[in-house]
Formats: C-alpha cells, structure tokens, sequence
C-alpha cells in the first residue's frame, strides 16, 4: 500500500531546514564591539507528524537573541542542524545545536517529534451493496505500533460478490498529518442479504410442502412473500433502506404464519415421557393443554395403574408440559411404563393414547433453585426432594438452626433469623442429600429480604386428583398454620345442598390436608370429600353415575398470607369422575432367597387368576406357577411369584414374567392391564463402589467407614483412602499436618484427626457443624467411590494471641487476634495479675502497697470483641513507677479465654505503647 503528499500542505526536509540569513549587517571585529557573554535559549518546538505527511511545517527560528558583555541584548542569526525522524526519538525531546553569528558559543533548541503514522495497510473486506464511506484499516506508526482505525474512502465497487479492486483512501492522524493512498479490498456476501435468503429458501420450502399436501397455509401473505423475494433477490444488496425494512417486515411475518400453520396442522399427541428425577416425571405434548384433564393423575397410567394419589401432576408454564410428582422415590435404575390417556387440547382436541417407558437413573446433584424470607425465616427451595436436609446452613456467616419445612416434601428447609426489611444477606449451605443418595454442592448465595406484602392470597386452579380428592393450588403460601386453610373452611354444594364439615367418621367429612408433599412451597391443599361418613362409598356419585359435578365454596377472611393479608370469598364447579383404574406394577426384582419373584405395584392387591401368570427363561422354557401361601400369592402391595412348592434356590439366568391383564384388581374391583417384565438371577464379577459413612469421633477427628455398595458388608480400601487430597473439609483441603490412618487391618474405617492451631470456628465443647466430602478413594477392585459428603463437628483448637498493648493514662488496652469470651471472670486484681504480668524491665507490678498500712492497687477490667480494657487504680502500689518505663504485658495464666473457650496462648509479651 502506497501514499503521497496531499497537495499543497507537504513540504520537503530540506526545504524545511534552509537557513535563513540574518537582516542586520554584520558588525566589524574591533576592541570596540562588545562580545557575546551568553545566548538566551529559545521556546521549546513540538512537532505532529513526519518529514512528508505533516500539514504544519516545521520551522525554526533564524535568530535568537544574546546577551552582550555591556548588559545589553541583541540579536543574531543562527543555524540549526538536521534533527531525526527515527523511530527511536519519537515523543522523545531531543536537543539541537546552533551556530551563532559572531561568536563561538552554541544555541540549543529543544525539538519533540510525537509518534506519526507512516502507513495504511491490509485488505479490506467489504459487504456487498454497502455503500462505503469509510473501512475499518490497519494504520502502522513511526515507532511500530499499530492500530485499528476508520479511514475515509473512495472508489468502491461493492455491487458483484467476490469483485477484486484498488480503493483510494485519506486517512487524517491526529494533528496536522495526512495520508492519502490506495489499498485492495475484495467483495464478501451482505449478511443481511443472506438472512433474507435463508428466510427465502425456508418459506419456499415450507410452502412447497404444504401445496403437496394440498393444505392451504397463509395463502396471500406467502404468496405476496415470494413474489417481492423473486423480485428482490438479484439486487438483494443494492436495496435502499424502506425496501429492506419492508422486505424484512414481510419475511418476518411469513415465518411468524408459518410457525402458527404448522401448529395447527400438527396432529395432538405425546412427544415425550422421561424421569427427571427418583421423584419426578416430565410428559411433554405438542399442544397447548387443557387446565383440567392435563392435571388429572387418573389421565396419567403407570405400569397399567392410575398414579392417583401415589402422585400429583402440574401443568408447566409453556403450557405444553406436565411434570409429575412421586409419593416415594423410584429405585435408582428401575424402568417404568407409562400411558397418557384422556388428555385434551386447550382448544378440545382429542389426544390420541401413548405409552412410553422411561427410566429412573438419577446422578446429579440437587441446586437450590430459590431463596426467599418470609415471617422471620429463610426458606431455601431445592430442585428436587431432599432425603438429608443440609447439615450446615449459615447466614451472614453465623450457622443457624436449619431443618425441613413442614408438609413441604422435604424439598425446603427454613431457618428462623431476624433480618432487616430491603437488605440482602449471605448464604452458605452444604450436606443436602436428595432420594439418590447424591450431595449437594457447597450453596454460597444470598437471599432478599421483601418489603410488606399487599396481595391477598388467593386459589389459581381446582382440579380433581382422585375419585373424591380436589385440588386447591394458591398463588402464595398461606401465613402460620392459624392462617392455613383447614378442615371446617370448604363447603361443598351437591345440587341444593350445601354440606359442611362435621369431622372425620361421621357425615359428612370434608378435610383438608396441606400437601407439601408434592408442593415444598406450601400453596397447595388436597380437599377429600366424604359425604356419607362411615357409609360404603363417598357419597358423591348417584346410582349408575360416573361422574359428578361439585361446587366448593370458601368464605372470606379464612386464611391469610404471611403477611396477615386475608383471602376474599371463593367460588368454583369442579365435575368429579368415579375412579376406574386398575393396580399398576412398577418394579419387580428377586427375592433375597433367590426363591422367589417380587413384582410391586403401586397399591394394594387383591388376587383374581393368579395360574394365568406365565414364566419363560432365556431358552424358552415354560415354568409352571405353583399358588398357595408362601407360594405364589398377593401380600399387600406385592405379587410373589413361585416355581417349585419346595421353596428351591431359583436357577441363575435371565426370566421373562407375564401377568396377565386381570390377573389382580385394587379393592374397588379394577382389574390391572398385561404386565411384562424381565429379571435376572445370579452374582456378577465384583462392580460395587465402595460407599462411603461419615461420622464423628470426636470434635475435629472424623471417621469414613467403606462398605460393599451391594452386600453392604466391609469393603477394603487401598492406600488412596490415606491420601489427604482425596478429601475436603467445607470445599477446602485438609489442613496441613492432618493426620489420616486405618483403625484395623481390615483397611476399611479412616481415622482423620486435625492438627492443632488449623481451627477457630465452634465453640470447644459443643462445636459447630462442617461439611467432609470424600472422593477418588477406590477399593481394592478398583471401584472408585462416588463423591460422599457428610456432618462433622469441628471445634475451635487454635488460642487468641495477644497482639498489642496500649495505656491511656492508667487504662490499659489489650489487643487480641480474636474476640474473647466476654464472660471471663476477673473480679479482682489478684486474678488479673494472675494471667497477666506488667512490668517496666525488672520492675513487675504487683498491687501490694510499697509501705504497709497504706492503699494497695485495685482495677476493674471489661472485654469487649477482642480488646480487654483494664482501669487501674494505683493507690500505693508501684504502679506509678511502673507505668513510667518501657511497660510491657505478658499472658501468664489459664483464665482468659477466646469466645470459643479456649485459653489464649500463655508466654506472649508484647511492649505497650504510650
């Protein structure tokens, strides 16, 4: 890339530095004229730009004025040398030396050239059909550096993709420079422009194949769409801005059609049914869903049985999901089969049945997902239920009291704390354990304390869980239990009777019961509606009636929020449908005998054809059922399934069962669908991880006893369960110097004990609570242990130093390295100079008076954080001589102790300052 002067404003360094003669004659040498006794140096000069590209030209002054030996001043003329353009002088001064007419004394001038460009270089890359004004160029200055700068362009031919050209460019560098040149550029696709085709090519597409169906889609909008696209596409680049916007307009509208016409030529149905959790099943739809059917768990069939009451489902914001949630946790690795029938569109639409199977396989973690205070707690929300609520919960630093919110399925734990309205204050909690045994994270998080709460709590939805159960979700959590909504605060009106509740066993029973099972955050309440009392039957369906419709009814001013806002009157129908669903088995496995089969449902059974059961093995060999008590029967929940009379030992292998549909009914007489299952009976290779217990032996000595994950018998670990970095205490290493060894040659139980000095939390008795965490230890199979975490207890082991003195007249100040125990007793001077000596070199001071019969020393001491302030009373001890000297305070004594109790360290001196 190449550059010129710009016209008229360069100039030529040996133009710049011709000499200008001096105006004034020059004066003859004689004793008479007098001499030049100093030169008087002229103003700094600085310079923007080179030698060829700087606008200003550099100049230097032709004279300068001297000082005569009479006291006079002249002028003379003089001549400068070159000065340097060289990168290494520039924003450098450098100093140029004249020569003086008539005198052998030198001028000297102080010149600053600041750094200038010398070069625009790169190719440039251009859209096609912008207009170019300006690029984006690679600018090098004098002294090497580069930069990245906008430079003013002409002469571009953006209009063909792929064209090659020269540009001339002028390009201004700060002050008084100039460049001009020529650079390359080359032609690149519009990025715009190849949106619009991307857009083109989709609604083409989408069009075509809607025509081959022979649907109509959008038809004036897409049509009007492709005619402006095939108009506009060969001069994509070249639009002006309204085409653009209004082309953009019509391809964004199209595509919003499009989406809307696929929607509603998409056939209703199942996408998806996945376990997200041991708890929790997520069933995903194409469709909008209705509010009612789509939370109705009769809708919902797991191994051919309705969930019912065995669980909840709730329609997802999208409205297209539905997650449903579990009594009790899945077996970890247990698959389900599960239908979806009688769920319909939001708009009506029929969705057609389907099965899916899903798995239950649950390994990550549980986060906590919310944080709220409310009524003097903070409530921590967690993303899944909790088997282990978290062992250590801290606020603003200070550990506190956490446990499980009532009803809340244990998918909450709530501390009471008293904090200030519109702050934000720090959370830390460790050691949650969710249904899978896996442990939380270590949480560092805040929680936002509300201002006051106007919104009157309210019910968002009523729908029917189970044949005579109902469904009150709020959008709040009510206040204190007082404010709950209870048995005796629904009504429900059955044609023209308004039944209300009486109690549980007589006529009619309506109670509720706050389900914080499926709902930790306590906005939900089941209503169970028994209008018959101790009769058969609930009292709900008429004769021959499948279905029924109830109106519930809540008076205002029942409950309220936590706040004390209090509910308005509440009115809704909800149509009742009479429970027709049969048992659903959900797991089998073998018996701990290998004797016989377990396949558990999930409700209890009554026998129907127990002899239709057939039993294939993997070679295909039939096995008769034998029946009978012991046998092949129903115990609860349970269906066993026996082959020999015998009680024999089950051969090893793989066995298919099938139970037949009708094979067992529920107490209400419905019968279950065909269930097929596969079991495998005998022992593999040793796969088991170790597991890993973690308890206590005592503040700051921990135990991990390892055991087989399958036979829960001792597991033997190698030499890495010794190896510190393999375990961590509240998210840190161990501390330095932590010892670690096995109890027993059966190398399965670690003692951790912690090193002196490595603690100053809890206090030495009772402790606090921590969180060890163990990974990477393996056994000697070499199954590696999953990441375990559990509660220890540590407790302060390290002692307050006393770490400066100070005296204030006859009040000492004692400065500790930790707060003290402010209960530490020194009622007397006696017991003070016990832990603590004061002396002035070899004078100690003691509170004996120096003369008998005159005062002794008295002084009172107060502590308050880590400073110990002590008031001395002289009297007519040798106090007063002390204190004069070099003071110095020393801990000697068992007394004084750190807020955890433990004693400071003994033997510290420290020289008290004055």
């Amino acid at each position: 890339m190449g550059y010129t002067n710009k016209s008229n404003k360069m100039y030529a360094a040996a133009a710049a530095l011709a000499v200008t003669a001096s105006a004034v004659a020059p004066i003859a040498a004689n004793a008479a004229t007098p001499a030049v006794a100093s030169i008087v140096a002229p103003k700094h000069i600085v310079h923007y730009g080179g030698f060829q590209t700087a606008v200003k030209k550099l100049s230097f002054p032709s004279t300068v004025k001297v000082k005569l030996s009479n006291g006079k001043y002249a002028t003379r003329s003089v001549t400068w040398e070159k000065p340097s353009f060289q990168s290494q002088y520039m924003n450098k001064y450098q100093v140029l030396e004249g020569k003086v007419e008539g005198t052998s004394k030198k001028a000297y001038l102080k010149l600053l050239v600041k750094d200038y460009i010398i070069d625009v270089s790169g190719t440039v890359q251009v859209e096609q059909g912008k207009a170019q004004d300006t690029v984006t160029a690679t600018v090098t200055s004098k002294s090497g550096k580069t930069y990245q700068r906008q430079v003013a362009v002409s002469g571009i031919n953006s209009s063909t993709v792929g064209h090659k050209g020269s540009a001339a460019f002028e390009y201004t560098a700060g002050k008084n420079q100039v460049l001009t040149g020529s650079f390359e550029y080359a032609v690149v696709e519009n990025k715009k422009a190849a949106e619009y085709k991307r857009w083109v090519a989709v609604v083409e597409e989408k069009t075509a194949a809607y025509e081959a169906a022979a649907t109509k889609v959008a038809a004036t909008p897409s049509a009007e769409l492709l005619k402006a696209a095939q108009e506009a596409e060969f001069k994509l680049g070249g639009l002006n801005a309204k085409d653009k916007a209004d082309f953009q307009a019509r391809l964004d509208k199209a595509a919003a059609e499009i989406v809307k016409a696929e929607a509603a030529l998409a056939t209703p149905e199942v996408k998806e049914v996945k376990a997200i959790n041991l708890k929790q099943v997520k069933v995903t739809f194409n469709k909008e869903l209705d509010a009612v059917t789509s939370v109705n768990t009769a809708n919902y069939l797991e191994n051919g049985t309705a969930i019912g009451l065995n669980g909840t489902a709730e329609l997802q914001e999208d409205g297209k999901s539905v997650i449903i949630t579990f009594t009790n946790a899945k077996a970890q690795n247990t698959a389900f089969s599960y239908k979806v029938t009688g769920v319909t569109t939001k708009d009506a639409k029929t969705i057609a049945d389907a099965t899916f199977s899903t798995t239950f396989a649950d390994a990550a973690k549980p986060t906590v997902t919310k944080t709220e205070y409310k009524a003097g707690k903070v409530v921590l929300t967690f993303s899944e239920p909790l088997a282990t609520a978290p062992t250590t919960l801290r606020v603003n630093g200070n550990p506190v009291n956490a446990g499980f919110v009532t009803g809340s399925n244990q998918q909450q734990v709530e501390a009471t704390v008293a904090l200030s309205a519109n702050t934000t204050a720090n959370l830390y909690a460790a050691g949650g354990v969710d249904a899978a045994g896996v442990t939380m994270d270590l949480y560092n998080g805040s929680v936002n304390v509300p201002a006051s709460d106007v919104t009157k709590p309210h019910v968002v939805s009523a729908t029917q869980v189970s044949q005579n159960v109902v469904r009150f979700v709020y959008n709040e959590a009510l206040g204190t239990s007082a404010a709950d909504l209870v048995s005796g605060d629904v009504k429900v009106l059955k044609g023209a009777t308004v039944y209300s509740h009486v109690g549980t066993g007589v006529s009619p029973t309506i109670s509720v019961y706050k389900n914080t099972i499926v709902d930790p955050t306590g906005k939900t309440f089941d209503v169970t509606v028994d209008l018959d009392g101790t009769t058969n039957g609930d009292g709900i369906f008429a004769s021959g009636s499948s279905s029924q419709a109830l109106t519930f009814l809540i008076d205002a001013g029942l409950v309220a929020d936590a706040a004390g806002n209090q509910n308005d009157a509440y009115t809704t129908s909800v149509t009742l449908v009479k429970d027709s669903t049969g048992p659903v088995f959900a797991s089998s496995k073998v018996n701990t005998g290998k004797t016989q089969f377990e396949l558990s449902a999930n409700e209890n059974l009554v026998a129907g054809t127990l002899s239709n059961i057939i039993v294939t093995d993997a070679k295909g060999v039939r096995y008769p059922i034998v029946a009978g008590t012991g046998e092949t029967e129903v115990v609860g929940k349970v269906l066993n399934v026996d082959l020999a009379a015998t009680g024999a030992v089950l051969d090893n292998g793989t066995y298919t069962i099938k139970v037949p549909a009708g094979t067992v009914t529920d107490a209400l007489g419905n019968t279950n669908a065909e269930f097929t299952t596969t079991v495998t009976v005998g022992a593999a290779a040793d796969s088991a991880k170790p597991v890993a217990a973690i308890s206590n032996s005592g503040n700051n000595v921990f135990r991990v006893t390892y055991t087989n994950a399958i036979s829960g018998t001792v597991d033997e670990v190698g030499s890495s369960a010794l190896l510190a970095s393999n375990y961590k205490l509240d998210g840190a290493a161990l501390p330095a110097g932590t010892d670690l060894y096995f109890t027993s040659p059966a190398r399965n139980v670690v003692e951790i004990v912690l090193p002196s000095n490595s603690i100053n939390i809890g206090a030495k008795v009772a402790g606090t609570n921590a969180v060890l965490s163990v990974s990477g230890v393996t056994d000697l199979a070499g199954n590696v242990v999953d990441t375990t975490s559990g509660t220890v207890k540590v407790a302060d082991n390290t002692a307050a130093t006393l770490q400066s003195a100070q005296l204030l007249a006859d009040t000492l100040v004692l400065t500790f390295s930790e707060n003290l125990d402010d209960t530490t007793d020194h009622a007397n001077i006696t017991t003070l100079l016990n832990d603590l000596e004061i002396k002035s070199g070899n004078n100690v001071f003691v509170a004996a008076a120096v003369l008998p019969g005159t005062t002794a020393a008295t002084a009172t001491s107060t502590i308050s954080g880590n400073k110990m302030t002590i008031n001395i009373v002289g009297g007519d001890s040798n106090w007063s001589t002390v204190k004069t000297g070099t003071l110095t305070v020393k801990t000697d004594g068992a007394l004084i102790e750190d807020a955890n109790d433990i004693v400071v360290k003994d033997g510290v001196s420290v020289t008290v300052a004055k």
